[in-house]
C-alpha cells in the first residue's frame, strides 16, 4: 500500500497521494488531493496524521483496491450491463420505469463519473442537486424511485465486482426525507383521473374509428394499455378475452407473460362490445392483432393514439382525458355504484392481490364477475348501441357521397 505525504501549502494542511486512472486501456496514476485542516489547527505533520489517519486510511485503501471494472464509467455499467442483466428478471414496467428514470433523470448527470467515485456524500448530493433542478419531483414518487434504481444499480456492480463488496451501498444509506416531501392532495370532483360513465360515451361519440373502439374497450373491459395493445383475435372466444401477452412497445410484444400471474385470467366482455369489435374488423381476416399498427405484424401505440387522434377531438369538444388507466378505475367505481361486492371489482381487474380468492373460490368468482358485468351491459347497452349505430349510419353517407 503506498503511504502518500502530508504537507503545508499556503495556510493548509494537505494529503496527497496517487489514485489509478484508465488512460489509453491502460492502468496508470494520477495525483490526488485532500484538504485536511487550517495550518493553524496542528504543529506538526505527525498531529495532522494521528487526527486525520482514518481519512488518510480510507483514501488510500479505496485507491489500492480501484481497478479497470471499478473505475468503469457509470452511464456505461448501466447501460450494457444493468439494462441488459436485468431483461427477463425485471417485470417490463418496472424496467421501462427504471430506463426513463435513467434517460429524463439521470444521465446527463452520471456522466463523467465513475462507479469507484460513490460515497454517501456523493450519493446524497446527486439525489439532492436532481430535486434542486427538477422541483416538482418533491411532492411525486420519483425520489423514491431513483433511490431505489440506483441502489439496485450498485447492488449487482458488486456481484459483478465493479464495486467494492466491502463497501456499503452509497445510496442504500441515502436519507430522502428532506428532499422528498409528498404533498397529500384533495380529491375534488373533476379532478380526479377515473372516467364515469357518461364521460366514456362522451368519449366514444366524440371519436372515430380504431380510437372510438379502443375506449369502448378499455372502459368495459379495463384492461391494462399494455393488454390491450396486444389483444389479437383468437383471445376473443365465448363472450370472454384471454389475456396472453402484453405489448409494452409495439417492438416488444412479450407471448406468456403478462403483469402478474392473476393478469392472465379470462376477462368477462359485454356482448355491446363484439358489435364494436365487429364494426372495427369491417370484414378482415379474425387473426393477427384487434388494433393493428401501420407496420404489419405489430400493435398500435395506444400511447401515440391518445396524444395523436384521442387527446385532440377530445380537447375539441371540451371533454378531459383521464389516461388509459382511468378507465380501469373507472369501471371498479361503476361497478361498486352497480352494488357488487368488493372483491369483484378486483376480480374482474385481474389483481395480484386476489390470488388467493381465485385460487380457493374460482368458479363462484367467475359466476359473480359474469353477473356483475352483466348489470353493466344492462346500464350500458342502450346508449352504446345508439353510439354505434350513429357511427355506422355516418360511415354509410360518406361513401354514398364518394
Amino acid at each position: 500500500m503506498q503511504t502518500g505525504k502530508i504537507y503545508v501549502k499556503g495556510n493548509r494542511w494537505y494529503f496527497r497521494y496517487q489514485e489509478p486512472f484508465i488512460a489509453g486501456g491502460q492502468r496508470v496514476w494520477r495525483d490526488k488531493y485532500i484538504n485536511l485542516a487550517p495550518r493553524a489547527q496542528f504543529p506538526s505533520a505527525s498531529a495532522v496524521e494521528k487526527q486525520f489517519r482514518q481519512t488518510i486510511n480510507d483514501a488510500l485503501g479505496k485507491a489500492d483496491a480501484m481497478t479497470a471494472n471499478t473505475m468503469q464509467p457509470v452511464t456505461s455499467f448501466i447501460e450494457h450491463i444493468f439494462f441488459t442483466k436485468k431483461e427477463g428478471i425485471l417485470r417490463p414496467s418496472t424496467l421501462a420505469g427504471y430506463r426513463h428514470i435513467y434517460e429524463r433523470h439521470l444521465k446527463t448527470r452520471l456522466d463523467g463519473k465513475r462507479l469507484c467515485d460513490f460515497d454517501l456524500s456523493v450519493a446524497q448530493n446527486l439525489l439532492e442537486r436532481i430535486v434542486k433542478e427538477t422541483p416538482s419531483l418533491r411532492s411525486s414518487n420519483n425520489v423514491k424511485n431513483l433511490k431505489w434504481f440506483l441502489v439496485s444499480v450498485f447492488n449487482l456492480a458488486a456481484v459483478e465486482k465493479s464495486f467494492d463488496s466491502n463497501r456499503v451501498n452509497p445510496f442504500f444509506r441515502v436519507d430522502i426525507g428532506d428532499v422528498w416531501k409528498p404533498v397529500q392532495r384533495e380529491r375534488r370532483p373533476g379532478s380526479a383521473r377515473y372516467a364515469t360513465l357518461a364521460e366514456v360515451f362522451k368519449m366514444i361519440e366524440a371519436l372515430d374509428g380504431p380510437a372510438s373502439t379502443a375506449v369502448a374497450m378499455a372502459a368495459f373491459t379495463g384492461l391494462r394499455k399494455s393488454e390491450l395493445q396486444a389483444l389479437k383475435w383468437e383471445d376473443l372466444k365465448d363472450g370472454q378475452l384471454h389475456v396472453r401477452r402484453t405489448a409494452w412497445r409495439t417492438t416488444d410484444v412479450r407471448e406468456g407473460q403478462t403483469k402478474t400471474a392473476a393478469s392472465a385470467a379470462p376477462v368477462p366482455m359485454i356482448p355491446i362490445l363484439t358489435e364494436f369489435l365487429e364494426t372495427h374488423r369491417n370484414g378482415f381476416p379474425t387473426s393477427g392483432f384487434i388494433f393493428a399498427g401501420e407496420k404489419l405484424g405489430r400493435p398500435l401505440d395506444f400511447h401515440n393514439l391518445a396524444a395523436r387522434v384521442i387527446r385532440p377531438a377530445l380537447a375539441e369538444k371540451g371533454i378531459a382525458w383521464c389516461g388509459w388507466h382511468g378507465f380501469r378505475r373507472g369501471l371498479a367505481t361503476l361497478l361498486y355504484e352497480l352494488g357488487t361486492d368488493a372483491k369483484t371489482p378486483q376480480a374482474i381487474l385481474r389483481h395480484a392481490d386476489v390470488a388467493v380468492t381465485e385460487r380457493h373460490y374460482t368458479q363462484t368468482v367467475d359466476a359473480v364477475s359474469i353477473a356483475a358485468m352483466n348489470k353493466v351491459q344492462k346500464v350500458a347497452a342502450p346508449k352504446l348501441k345508439k353510439l354505434l349505430n350513429a357511427k355506422i349510419e355516418a360511415v354509410r353517407k360518406v361513401r354514398k357521397v364518394a
